[in-house]
C-alpha cells in the first residue's frame, strides 16, 4: 500500500473511534441522567418561570443579585412547602 492510502485508512480509522467513543460517552452520560430527568426538567421550569421575578426584585434591590437570589430562593421554598 503506498503511504497516503495508509494515512488515509489510519485517518478514518481513527475518525471512526472517536465517533464511537462520543456515542458511548453520551449514551453514558444518558444511563446516569436517566433517574434524574424528571427532576432536572422541574427545574428547568421553574427557573423559566421565575425568572422575571427574580429581575423583577434584582432591580427592586439596585442590582444585589445574591441578595435577589437568596429571596427568590427563599420564596421558592415557601411557595413548595406551604403548597404541599
Amino acid at each position: 500500500m503506498p503511504a497516503e492510502n495508509k494515512s488515509s485508512v489510519s485517518h478514518r480509522v481513527e475518525r471512526i473511534a472517536e465517533i464511537v467513543g462520543l456515542a458511548l460517552v453520551v449514551i453514558g452520560c444518558f444511563v446516569v441522567l436517566r433517574p434524574f430527568i424528571a427532576s432536572l426538567l422541574w427545574a428547568a421550569i421553574l427557573c423559566f418561570s421565575t425568572w422575571p421575578l427574580y429581575l423583577w426584585l434584582e432591580g427592586k434591590l439596585k442590582g444585589r443579585r445574591t441578595a435577589a437570589a437568596a429571596i427568590m430562593t427563599l420564596l421558592t421554598t415557601l411557595v413548595l412547602v406551604v403548597r404541599c
